[in-house]
This record gives C-alpha cells, structure tokens and sequence, in this order.
C-alpha cells in the first residue's frame, strides 16, 4: 500500500518477497511503472489480471510464480507492447 503512493515510479523489483495476488492492486495506482519484477513470489493467474491494467508496462518477470503458461498468454493479449518473461513457469 506504501508503493502505491510513489506516482512517478517506474521500476519495481518484488523479487523473492512475499507480495501476493491481493498485494498487486495496489500495484495499479502506479501511472508510469513500466518494469516489474515478481521471480520468485505467490503470484498467481488471479493477480495477472490485475497486471493487465499497468499499461505502461514493458517488461514483466514472472519466473519461480504460480502463473500458468495460459496465464501469461493471457496477460500477453493484453498488454501486447510488454516483454512477459514465460519461463520458467508451471504448465
């Protein structure tokens, strides 16, 4: 919730914490993020939706999450000017 609060940040490194599905829509108060790094976090499908509304966004790492390779083709479609990092992920 604290993060939300930095409108102009642009880079994210979430990497290994703790944040979850609930902890991303905090994440869409952010206007100008266009890097997000959640390797190694509970992400799931659930928060790719949430994801889909940084449309800022050009690179997003999802690898060591729950995502499914549906889920990020899903996220793909929607932000399709993005780097989505597929692997390695749960099939």
């Amino acid at each position: 919730a604290h993060v939300a609060k930095l409108k102009s940040l642009k880079r994210l490194y979430l990497e290994k914490t703790n944040i979850t599905d609930k902890g991303l829509t905090h994440l869409i108060a952010l206007p100008e993020l266009d890097y997000l790094n959640l390797y190694g976090t509970q992400v799931t499908d659930t928060g790719l939706s949430t994801l889909a509304k940084l449309t800022a966004a050009k690179q997003i790492f999802l690898g060591e999450t729950e995502v499914t390779a549906k889920g990020i083709a899903s996220l793909q479609k929607d932000l399709p000017k993005a780097q989505i990092s597929p692997d390695p992920v749960k099939e």
